[in-house]
């Protein structure tokens, strides 16, 4: 019986793994741009962590690479506000996407910059693979990391605010909810 019990929660464990970080994250507390700085940009305190940030799917330029854009998160609408994340999210039309439209852009093996786009054509598609347009509040959930030098620590800088560290965080794996 206690072999049984092992292989079922071994099952539910690989399952639970194979599924990627797809799960809504534990939402901070405010997603005011100098809230996300202070406990995201100048701390590592939530490496390793699921957590949500609302706001609005925004970019000036897209990096596209190999089906996934790195695109931003704003605290305002359309090109507008602070920056609260940069993100990965899948590019094209499903879950927990971005589909740019028609865009003037190339892209070289998988790769490229968007910029020229219409952002009344832009469509980010939620967890349920329903689009909205960019004006649409959102609730992103991601896995947060920090990017680690050859030594082991955290990459980070001295920050233009009072003197503070500024660390390099990475968000990826992003699930996208509809902030009602």
């Amino acid at each position: 019986m206690k072999k049984q019990a092992f292989v079922f929660i071994s099952a539910i464990s690989l399952l639970t793994v194979s599924c990627g970080g797809s799960g809504e994250g534990k939402l901070l507390e405010k997603s005011s741009a100098e809230f996300v700085k202070e406990n995201i940009q100048y701390s590592t305190k939530l490496n390793g962590k699921r957590i949500a940030i609302e706001g609005y799917v925004t970019f000036s330029t897209a990096d596209l690479e190999k089906g996934k854009a790195s695109i931003e998160l704003s605290d305002k609408p359309i090109q507008g506000g602070d920056q609260l994340i940069r993100f990965e999210i899948k590019e094209g039309k499903g879950k927990n996407s971005i589909d740019f439209g028609e865009t003037s852009n190339t892209k070289y093996q998988g790769m490229g910059t968007v910029s020229d786009v219409q952002f009344d054509n832009v469509r980010i598609y939620d967890n349920d693979g329903k689009a909205y347009p960019l004006t649409q509040k959102v609730r992103l959930s991601g896995d947060l990391s920090y990017i680690k030098g050859m030594d082991g620590n955290f990459t980070s800088m001295e920050a233009f605010d009072k003197g503070k560290t500024l660390y390099n965080p990475e968000f990826k794996n992003v699930r996208v909810d509809v902030v009602q």
